[in-house]
């Protein structure tokens, strides 16, 4: 049982930590690094929508889009958090967040977040991560 160094003061052990891979670090920080820069996105988004002249059903759309992206944005953050936590939920609310984001870029023809959260889905979809967060049991 070897642990990296800065784990090896920890007086107790747990069966998740040595489970967790460079895998799960790898999404897990993809996850919370695409939540973030969804909600970075958001809030320059709205700023510049506030501050251009729409009519207001057009600011409307434009306000109602946005807090959908923020939304997404906290939730994978959220699914981030959990994912880094091997919580049991977190793959499915991790490919459900993404699989979302993922047809909302594809309706606005965003290419470089169709590229990103493409690459999310397959990555959640191999074998090797499937069988990390399928094996966790409920305690």
């Amino acid at each position: 049982m070897t642990l990296n160094r800065g784990i090896d003061d920890l007086d107790v052990y747990s069966a998740e930590i040595e489970k967790m891979d460079e895998a799960v670090t790898i999404l897990a920080t993809l996850e919370i690094l695409t939540g973030i820069l969804g909600f970075i996105v958001m809030l320059v988004n709205s700023a510049i929508t506030f501050f251009a002249p729409w009519p207001l059903g057009l600011l409307i759309a434009y306000v109602a889009i946005e807090l959908v992206v923020g939304a997404l944005g906290i939730l994978a953050i959220y699914a981030g958090l959990g994912l880094w936590q091997l919580k049991p939920w977190a793959w499915r609310t991790a490919l459900a967040v993404n699989v979302a984001s993922l047809v909302m870029y594809l309706l606005f023809f965003n290419v470089l977040f169709i590229v990103l959260f493409t690459v999310l889905v397959a990555y959640l979809r191999t074998r090797r991560i499937r069988n990390i967060y399928a094996d966790i049991q409920i305690i």
